[in-house]
């Protein structure tokens, strides 16, 4: 009896687990329709016009000949039927898979499933916040019969600009008088469009939508009279905004073109005062950050006033028993106690009043090879676009250091949870053709020389207290044009003293110490899945 009691109940555990997988298959998959019913109805309102009198509705009724319309969209306007649509679809998926990148060898990651979402949400609201920011997409129809600039169109905010470039071609089927119609509407409607119909317009054109995002020209004239009046289209801003896109679409028998218009505040450039003729200390402003090791401050200022007499030299200095250092020409800004050592670095770059700065650690030395005036001379050369030309370091003995100080690259891959980065230690992307000697890297040397602005733009991540070097360098990825010159050096002269050694070596952010520490806040800051070739050892670091 007991046995049969127990196959029943069994029996009932079955049937209700069955049904309650069978009920969350079933909703899932009822989403999925859902979700891909909603996206191809936002994709086909979005291909439709912006005054279409009633858009699509969301019935899932509706699904079917929403996508057969959106699908008939995109074979008029790409040529695509629905094969090739399903086919783009496969291989851009296959593509998307093929491309998840993993870390190989030692490497930090991946960060904990909790802190991935915590940073995903944080991604997406900063990529909405930058979209409209985005240079656009622009597709040039084959074929077409009008003539327009796609990009390149720019608009101070609540200001106006002509539609240049904006032409009908001469066809044969425009031939003899016939009424025809030229639309204009503002996408976005983040502007207004006018037509000037002064002269010989005036009798000859048909006008509906003046001072409005959506603009008709009705006319018989001939092709040479019809580009002279598209001459006199306006676009004018209707919404202050500093950085925005606007799409004019012009629609004309049966074509359509899009011209994007950039909304853009333009900013005052920032000047520096300076001539050519001027001494090299007018044009570099040598910096440094400094903790608990005075002695080799004033060797590194020694050497610096030794070969650029009367140069510049800020110090920002967070040491505990603080020195006062009143050499001539030498600005020390004391800091709260071991604030860190980026902390620093910002507070004496923003300080800078020269257009180019030199930063070094505070145990280097300026040698005879230290030529500031190379750096320079690279940095203002228009045509290489430099914006940080580092040194190379060399040992007490004069030999330049290879295993260290020395240049790298970032190897980047992509996947969904972020860019797999693989440090490739002493390595470059070539060379200057001007300067061979000078390499292209993403690292480089801790003594460089850089153009004030742009750096500021960068800063050093205050995050940073004690340990940080390649966090710069991430941060400048693609922002900032590095170089390092190998016949310009400066020379390392290490001094540690116990007191020294206890703070330098409790690097980290926050509770997270030590390298593996820098290395999550790096792989959280800058979306990444993982680093590899970093050598050091820490949390979440595998083999």
């Amino acid at each position: 009896m007991m046995k049969v009691y127990t196959l029943r109940l069994n029996t009932l555990i079955f049937f209700v687990s069955f049904m309650t997988i069978w009920g969350l298959i079933s909703h899932y998959r009822q989403i999925t329709v859902n979700e891909r019913c909603s996206r191809s109805l936002e994709n086909l309102n979005s291909a439709t016009s912006p005054v279409a009198s009633s858009p699509v509705s969301n019935k899932p009724s509706d699904c079917r000949q929403a996508f057969t319309k959106f699908v008939n969209k995109a074979w008029e306007e790409n040529g695509l039927s629905l094969r090739e649509l399903q086919q783009l679809q496969v291989d851009l998926k296959e593509r998307e898979e093929s491309e998840e990148c993993e870390c190989d060898g030692g490497f930090y990651g991946p960060l904990k499933t909790n802190v991935k979402y915590r940073r995903k949400r944080e991604l997406e609201r900063l990529e909405k916040e930058h979209w409209d920011e985005q240079e656009p997409l622009v597709m040039c129809n084959a074929m077409s019969p009008i003539a327009y600039i796609g990009s390149g169109l720019t608009v101070e905010p609540l200001e106006s600009v002509p539609l240049s470039g904006l032409s009908i071609v001469d066809i044969p089927s425009m031939q003899g008088n016939q009424e025809y119609v030229i639309e204009f509407v503002s996408l976005k409607n983040l502007g207004v469009l006018k037509v000037g119909l002064a002269g010989k317009f005036a009798e000859k054109v048909g006008l509906t939508g003046q001072e409005s995002g959506q603009v008709k020209i009705f006319t018989d004239m001939n092709v040479s009279d019809t580009n002279d009046l598209l001459k006199n289209v306006i676009y004018r801003s209707k919404v202050y905004d500093i950085d925005a896109r606007d799409i004019v679409e012009v629609r004309f028998r049966g074509f359509t073109v899009h011209l994007h218009i950039h909304v853009r505040r333009k900013p005052f450039p920032r000047l520096f005062d300076v001539r050519e003729e001027d001494n090299i200390n007018k044009k570099v402003t040598v910096i440094t950050k400094t903790f608990m090791r005075y002695g080799a401050l004033r060797a590194m200022i020694n050497s610096v006033h030794e070969y650029y007499p009367g140069m510049t030299i800020i110090v920002a200095d967070d040491s505990k028993d603080i020195e006062r250092v009143t050499d001539p020409n030498v600005k020390q800004f004391i800091m709260p106690f071991a604030e860190g050592w980026f902390a620093g670095r910002n507070l004496a770059l923003s300080q800078v009043r020269t257009p180019y700065f030199f930063i070094l650690d505070d145990d280097m030395v300026f040698t005879k090879t230290t030529k500031l005036e190379k750096l320079v001379e690279i940095l203002e050369d228009p045509n290489l676009k430099i914006d940080i030309a580092s040194t190379r370091v060399e040992k007490e003995d004069g030999i330049m250091m290879k295993t260290l100080f020395t240049t790298s690259i970032y190897e980047r891959g992509f996947s969904r949870d972020g860019h797999c980065i693989n440090r490739v230690y002493n390595s470059r992307h070539g060379y200057l053709e001007e300067y061979p000697e000078c390499e292209i890297a993403d690292e480089i040397p801790n003594a460089f020389m850089g153009r004030t602005l742009e750096v500021r733009s960068i800063g050093f991540d205050p995050m940073l207290e004690r340990v940080g070097h390649y966090e710069f360098m991430l941060d400048a990825l693609g922002k900032l044009r590095i170089v390092c010159c190998k016949d310009v050096r400066v020379r390392h002269l290490p001094i540690r003293t116990p007191e020294y050694e206890k703070y330098r070596f409790s690097d980290g952010v926050g509770n997270s110490k030590g390298f593996g520490g820098r290395a999550l806040y790096s792989i959280y800051k800058n979306n990444l899945k993982c680093m590899s070739g970093m050598r050091q050892k820490g949390p979440h670091y595998y083999k």
